[in-house]
């Protein structure tokens, strides 16, 4: 073979390298921009425990408030306020409510910008349920 009729050929191999290599960048960055969704998942999904969980505590402490947290009364205002924080929150109030012989709380966010199929918000939610200890 001749040397003359390979010219140019490692021009093409250059390209078709940078051409890999760039694709490679696009799938890294989309994976990176995948990892910082879930991330902000995780802290919505922890604060909303964490919220949960505290109205849990301060409800199983002094079973008055267990009433008070349901018609949202000024000594449950501070948690509210809390929730308040979460994204998404305005359309999706904490639910406080009692099931069978114990209360459930809600609280629920939806994401900005995060639509299922429909176009409509994707609502996250963390609920728990315990036994009442509510004075009649």
């Amino acid at each position: 073979m001749r040397i003359n009729n390979q010219k140019g050929s490692v021009l093409i191999e250059g390209l078709v390298s940078i051409l890999i290599f760039s694709f490679g960048l696009l799938g890294i960055a989309g994976y990176q921009a995948a990892m910082i969704k879930q991330t902000s998942n995780i802290q919505y999904r922890l604060q909303a425990s964490l919220l949960v969980s505290s109205a849990m505590g301060e409800m199983e402490a002094d079973p008055t408030l267990v009433s008070c947290f349901k018609a949202k009364c000024p000594d449950a205002q501070p948690w509210f306020d809390k929730v308040a924080k979460l994204p998404g929150t305005v359309d999706n109030p904490p639910l406080i409510e009692a099931v069978g012989n114990g209360t459930a709380i809600t609280v629920s966010w939806a994401l900005p910008k995060e639509n299922d199929l429909g176009g409509n918000p994707v609502v996250h939610s963390v609920r728990a349920q315990f036994a009442s200890l509510e004075l009649p």
